[in-house]
């Protein structure tokens, strides 16, 4: 299986004050140590970077992400 992060969820598991429990991040956690292939979008990196301020939040983001591999979109994944 292969597991698209997206922003809501990428945003969820980045931040401090919210609960790892929640299930979408549980979800993401446990595909990250297993067998399951985890992905994102260069566009979701970029939102991610967005909607963290200073240079930590950013460096931290990248260091993260740098292990996913970005998949690139075509039209008919838009449409």
């Amino acid at each position: 299986m292969t597991l698209l992060v997206d922003t809501r969820v990428g945003s969820l598991a980045l931040r401090r004050s919210v609960s790892v429990a929640k299930p979408a991040v549980l979800l993401l956690k446990h595909a990250l140590r297993g067998a399951e292939v985890v992905v994102t979008t260069g566009m979701v990196l970029q939102d991610l970077l967005q909607g963290f301020s200073g240079p930590t939040a950013k460096a931290e983001i990248i260091q993260r992400l740098a292990t996913l591999p970005l998949v690139q979109p075509d039209r008919n994944d838009h449409v």
